[in-house]
């Protein structure tokens, strides 16, 4: 498990929910549990929790484990019940930097072009008949 690709602030707040779920009403019904950070997620910020030796949960619980979490600044968690074995897979997420950067990307890429049109431009200008202008090419 690679905990050194977290942000600082995710690996703090993953121990603030580790803390209040044991805090937690499903905690005292649950007097066995034990929640082991597994791994991290590769598809966005965040990390797998497992929950084992549960013996009981409901709806509530769940409810409860989301609202703990978003009070900590995750952005959502989804949840795996293993009924065979009572293990129960928390995956916390929070929001990264993934929309803003493919934003830059468009946004260099937009640059790029127009600067590559204005500098053909400017050769058409200088020499008309080496670089003929686009509207030419399908005349």
């Amino acid at each position: 498990m690679n905990i050194s690709k977290l942000p600082a602030h995710v690996s703090q707040s993953v121990d603030y929910i580790i803390n209040d779920i044991y805090d937690s009403d499903f905690a005292e019904n649950n007097v066995d549990v034990q929640i082991d950070m597994v791994g991290v997620l590769n598809y966005t910020n965040g990390v797998k929790l497992r929950l084992t030796y549960v013996d009981s949960f409901e709806d509530d619980d769940i409810h409860e484990w989301r609202k703990i979490a978003e009070s900590h600044g995750a952005s959502g968690i989804k949840t795996r019940v293993h009924t065979s074995s009572g293990n129960i897979e928390l995956n916390i997420e929070y929001k990264g930097p993934g929309k803003t950067s493919v934003d830059k990307l468009w946004m260099v890429r937009s640059i790029l072009i127009l600067v590559a049109s204005w500098s053909y431009h400017q050769l058409h200008l200088l020499e008309s008949d080496r670089y003929p202008s686009p509207t030419e090419w399908f005349a």
